[in-house]
């Protein structure tokens, strides 16, 4: 969904991204491609002024967190002043500056592009950003299933980077001149907010609303006392996340309302993000999807307690099984959860297998991932609804509960390697 860099673009960033190997974080080197776009700055003007290059780009921060409230903490993590006397760090900005100049990174497409492609690198290669980064292969899976279009409220109570919320608004305007879409996101971690911030910005989104906070307990998007309801929930929350059970849960902000259908074990907040997502999603109309660890979707406890409900209330529509190793952080298997709460397919549950829908990923040999063929596959198993020997099965609810309600499509469908679709 961002813009395709050209090869020269690509190899310039690079080698940006190697000058900041081991020598600062790799996070100036954001904050420089968004100064450029917020600011419109000259790289070129910067490295003139070698002697006041690091105050200038303090006074950029400076100005723009003055200007923005929504990045009045930037400051706080993104003060060049401190590199003032460190013995190379200097040189390491000033070589930066140039290596963007060399290949004209101008136009906001182009600066969208280098945030999105940067972010993707170091969340390649700093195994903990892979936590607040989803591979935008999953995004794009998932937003052209969900179809956000123009005009709708779309929201990521766990937004990390921004990236649901950036490809879901592209999708959304696509093709539509003149078009908008409103996108609202929550995050805990203070730099993951303000890089998401900095990502929608480069990006020219202007309907935004990003808040900091832990959502499980005091979630902003609140209307007169009341939770907002939104027509399109996207979100990839953090996996088996501990120490969120009734006790916890029940000191928080409108617990009555979020939580309807059980409160999740100390061990594993899984189901507390997935209910706190439904009851902020449209009574008519509205759609969920929800990038989920696997174990959540057969675990027995307080998850089974609060699945069977979920279950039986009929506003899940499809569970897809993800293939292994396609996402940065973790082994772990995954998931999507789709939830409607206007159903075509009233009484049935989709069940999609697609373990063995990956490609060796072309820059990491630990990892798999979702070509265009895997995602048209997976889109069109969804769009179908019907069975498909070896990669799709439709459940009825009754079905479902004399397995346990065990949803995990692995319990309804054995893939097979030579299905076509």
């Amino acid at each position: 969904m961002a813009m395709e860099l050209t090869e020269a673009q690509v190899s310039a960033l690079k080698r940006a991204a190697d000058i900041t190997r081991a020598r600062i974080d790799y996070r100036y080197l954001l904050a420089l491609v968004f100064i450029k776009s917020k600011l419109g700055i000259s790289y070129e003007k910067l490295t003139g002024d070698e002697q006041n290059l690091l105050l200038n780009l303090s006074k950029a921060v400076s100005e723009i967190a003055g200007s923005d409230h929504s990045l009045k903490h930037m400051v706080n993590y993104f003060d060049y002043g401190q590199f003032s006397g460190v013995r190379g760090a200097l040189e390491t900005i000033e070589q930066l500056l140039k290596v963007l100049d060399e290949t004209g990174f101008d136009d906001p497409g182009s600066l969208g592009g280098a945030f999105e492609w940067l972010l993707r690198y170091y969340a390649l290669t700093h195994t903990k950003e892979g936590e607040a980064y989803t591979p935008r292969e999953i995004v794009d899976l998932l937003v052209r299933i969900v179809n956000p279009v123009a005009g709708e409220t779309i929201y990521d109570p766990a937004m990390g980077y921004g990236g649901f919320l950036i490809y879901s608004y592209m999708h959304a305007i696509k093709n539509c001149s003149g078009c908008s879409a409103s996108v609202y996101g929550q995050e805990l971690s203070a730099i993951a907010n303000i890089i998401a911030i900095m990502n929608m910005q480069v990006h020219k989104i202007k309907n935004y609303s990003a808040y900091m906070d832990d959502t499980l307990l005091f979630p902003h998007t609140v209307e007169g006392g009341q939770l907002k309801k939104f027509d399109v929930v996207l979100s990839n929350p953090p996996w088996n996340l501990y120490g969120y059970d009734e006790s916890v849960l029940k000191k928080g902000d409108l617990v009555k309302d979020r939580f309807q259908y059980g409160f999740t074990s100390l061990e594993s907040a899984d189901w507390a993000w997935i209910q706190h997502s439904l009851a902020s999603t449209k009574q008519k109309d509205g759609r969920a999807g929800l990038v989920m660890d696997a174990e959540c979707l057969s675990r027995q406890g307080n998850d089974r307690d609060i699945r069977s409900r979920v279950v039986d209330s009929d506003i899940l529509d499809a569970v897809i099984l993800l293939p292994e190793r396609i996402f940065y952080h973790t082994t772990s298997p995954s998931s999507i959860m789709l939830f409607k709460t206007s159903k075509t397919h009233t009484g049935e549950v989709i069940f999609i297998n697609a373990t063995l829908e990956k490609e060796p990923h072309r820059e990491a040999k630990r990892l798999n991932y979702l070509s265009e063929e895997n995602i048209n596959r997976i889109v069109r198993a969804y769009s179908s609804f019907n069975d498909i020997n070896g990669f799709a099965h439709v459940g009825s609810i009754n079905e479902i509960s004399k397995k346990g309600y065990n949803i995990n499509p692995s319990s309804y469908v054995i893939p097979l390697s030579d299905v076509e679709l």
